[in-house]
């Protein structure tokens, strides 16, 4: 789309629906937030993913018929959002960023912040969410998914940093095999990494006297998707993350009901 049209976009009357009152007007939409709207658009038409690069600023100032000036804005709209990063240097440049969550993260927590959230709300979002990501998983998981879930509890890990690095790789696998609803996959791993940067802020506790319990947890949650048995999975998830926020309420009090702040 030329960039004449997104000039268009100013709005001289209210638009009606076929029933119903005047709909509110909207604002004129920015050079920038139109040049920043086409790059999305081309990153997911052309099927780019992390890593890849994204044409020069001139090319792109050519191909959207905007000036420079509107696409540099684009492109730190969208690196302040985590969607692409610019690249410093004679061979940086823009490249489109991970889709992991963790940069998703830091706009929910803009949201949290001004609403007044806090990290005991996003405990009880982990206790939601987890509970149907893995009943989903063991449902509608393909195979190779549910064995990977399986693989990654097969051996007992050793105390700190590999018990942690586990229990990571555990939730992160059950968030990202979501399958029936990538919304709910998105949210889930944003609230996860907001939880895993508040305990690395808070500091370590001690190493959790029932290690091997929470391990076996684990064990058994992944047997039970990898058997397709969803109710039992998402029952089991219900008790797991129920000990969870036990752990955090007895380690991390003072500091569950600050409000979240922007990153």
């Amino acid at each position: 789309m030329p960039a004449e049209e997104a000039k268009k976009r100013t709005v001289g009357k209210p638009v009606r629906g076929e029933s119903g009152p005047a709909a509110p007007l909207r604002r004129p939409q920015k050079m920038s937030e139109y040049t920043a709207r086409q790059v999305v658009a081309d990153i997911v038409e052309s099927g780019l993913g992390a890593g890849d690069r994204l044409p020069a600023v001139a090319s792109m100032a050519e191909h959207y018929g905007v000036g420079y000036a509107s696409v540099r804005e684009a492109l730190r709209m969208l690196e302040s959002i985590g969607l692409i990063k610019v690249r410093p240097g004679p061979n940086g440049g823009p490249v489109v960023n991970d889709r992991d969550g963790a940069e998703f993260s830091s706009v929910i927590r803009l949201y949290c912040q001004i609403m007044g959230v806090t990290y005991r709300h996003i405990i009880g979002a982990r206790q939601a969410l987890e509970p149907i990501l893995v009943r989903e998983l063991a449902t509608g998981g393909s195979p190779e998914a549910r064995q990977e879930l399986l693989d990654v509890t097969a051996r007992d890990p050793a105390p700190g940093a590999d018990f942690r690095a586990q229990a990571r790789s555990f939730h992160d696998l059950i968030a990202c095999y979501s399958v029936a609803n990538p919304v709910l996959s998105l949210f889930a791993r944003a609230v996860g990494q907001i939880y895993r940067e508040f305990i690395r802020a808070e500091g370590p506790s001690t190493e959790p006297a029932d290690r091997p319990e929470i391990h076996a947890e684990h064990r058994a949650i992944a047997e039970a998707v990898a058997a397709g048995d969803g109710p039992l999975a998402e029952q089991l998830m219900i008790r797991h993350m129920a000990d969870l926020a036990e752990y955090v309420e007895t380690h991390y009090a003072m500091a569950l009901d600050s409000v979240i702040e922007w990153v």
